[in-house]
C-alpha cells in the first residue's frame, strides 16, 4: 500500500466558522496567542474510528509498508 487521503476545508460565512477534514489533517484555530485544535483526525489506527467504518459496513485492514510503516486499508 503506498496511497492515502488528506483533506481539510473551512467555510467562514458572517459570524459562523464550518470545518470538515478527512485523513489525518487537523485543524487549529490560533488566538491571543493559544492554539486549539478544533477537529480529530480520522486515524483507522484509533479504537472509535475503525468501529465507526465497521458500522458503516467497512472493513479495516493493516500491513507493513516497505519502508517499515504501518499502513490501513479501508473498504466500504
Amino acid at each position: 500500500m503506498e496511497g492515502g487521503s488528506t483533506a481539510l476545508v473551512a467555510l467562514f460565512k458572517d459570524d459562523k466558522v464550518i470545518i470538515g477534514n478527512v485523513g489525518d489533517s487537523r485543524a487549529v484555530l490560533g488566538s491571543s496567542g493559544f492554539a486549539k485544535r478544533i477537529t480529530s483526525d480520522h486515524r483507522p489506527s484509533f479504537h472509535s474510528e475503525k468501529l465507526r467504518i465497521e458500522g458503516l459496513g467497512g472493513t479495516v485492514t493493516s500491513q507493513m509498508t516497505k519502508e517499515g510503516d504501518l499502513a490501513f486499508l479501508i473498504v466500504i
